[in-house]
């Protein structure tokens, strides 16, 4: 795989100049292995769904994967402050544990209420219609809210190019 820094360079990616002590991972471990495993635990996610939480109401199951998901965002902070190397653990497995695995698990417990929330508003014979229509609309706001995170980046001055600027 090639790699496509210095224009799409993570905090993960970034080369020594960028990120001096950072965990450089290359582009074939940080967008392939990586992700196999992510599915593989989304899917882990979904089955814990089914057998777990379907059974709970779906406030409940907002705010303890809500919760469980802010614990999980932690992993990126240890990397990026390199707590993990102070105790020994490498970036590979802080990220396959942290990003790779409970954030991907977490994702999918909380994604999947408001899948089975959103099928509940459907009205009869008009299911897929309308889970189309909702399905669109809420792929709608993640892609504006992507593109608002982009802006900010970019209003921000935070550079991913040689010279990097993470500072903001």
């Amino acid at each position: 795989f090639l790699n496509p820094c210095p224009s799409l360079c993570t905090d993960y990616t970034a080369p020594p100049e960028c990120v001096p002590d950072g965990p450089h991972f290359d582009y074939t471990y940080y967008t392939t292995f990586a992700q196999v495993v992510g599915a593989l635990a989304g899917w882990m996610g979904v089955v814990l769904f089914q057998t777990v939480l379907s059974k709970w109401h779906f406030r409940s199951c907002f705010w303890v994967t809500t919760a469980i998901r802010i614990v999980a965002s932690f992993f990126d902070v240890a990397i990026i402050r390199r707590w993990n190397t102070a105790v020994g653990v490498s970036d590979k497995t802080s990220y396959m544990l942290g990003n790779a695995i409970v954030f991907q698990i977490v994702y999918m417990l909380n994604f999947m209420p408001a899948v089975v929330l959103t099928s509940k508003l459907c009205p009869k014979n008009m299911e897929a219609t309308i889970y189309a229509l909702l399905a669109g609309f809420q792929n709608f706001g993640q892609n504006v809210s992507r593109n608002i995170g982009t802006y900010l980046i970019i209003s921000f001055g935070i550079k991913t190019e040689v010279p990097c600027n993470f500072d903001n």
